[in-house]
């Protein structure tokens, strides 16, 4: 890390970037090595304290509309959109309003689980979306869409899993799927 400087003290020698130099008197040796790490200290600090003056931190919480305040996942899609996944649904943020996406029973178009934690936006500009406890969505940005992706204990041609972990698209463009019950792969049809 830049701006650190590392010491190694014994009584009898001082190391400083491989060079040895021999004390005869323990007391400087003490003497310098403390001294060593106090202005190490005192330049690693005052580097940080600079660089806290370039940074604004501006906080966005419930109130502001964000659907929960556990924020799982953040993605940006190729329209600069932030999506973030929380425990209480999908909400897309263009710097000033929120636009969420929640479970409606009676809306096939809905998310399967509000609990959606985690997101991944493909090379396509498609919305990924893991649920704990709904399986598998697909948000397609541009059109409005989601595509609810059936699981099943019981079937081979489906995900066995409702808790859908991570994901990651290969070079050739196949998605894969992290899930409490294995790995997927996704391929087009």
């Amino acid at each position: 890390m830049a701006g650190m400087l590392f010491t190694v003290c014994d009584k009898q020698n001082i190391k400083k970037s491989g060079v040895k130099i021999k004390m005869k008197n323990s007391h400087l040796s003490s003497f310098l090595c403390c001294l060593m790490i106090y202005v190490g200290i005192i330049y690693s600090t005052s580097s940080f304290a600079s660089n806290e003056s370039k940074w604004i931190i501006n906080s966005i919480q419930v109130e502001n509309g964000l659907p929960d305040s556990t924020v799982f996942s953040i993605q940006q899609d190729q329209h600069g959109f932030m999506w973030f996944g929380t425990t209480n649904g999908i909400t897309r943020y263009d710097g000033q309003n929120f636009l969420t996406f929640k479970h409606d029973e009676s809306d096939l178009n809905s998310i399967s689980n509000n609990n959606s934690g985690n997101l991944f936006i493909d090379s396509k500009n498609n919305l990924w979306i893991g649920t704990f406890g709904g399986g598998l969505n697909e948000l397609k940005i541009d059109k409005g869409e989601v595509l609810r992706f059936p699981y099943s204990n019981q079937s081979i041609t489906s995900m066995t899993s409702e808790n859908v972990q991570t994901f990651v698209e290969d070079t050739n463009g196949q998605l894969w799927i992290g899930t409490t019950a294995g790995l997927y792969q996704l391929e087009d049809s």
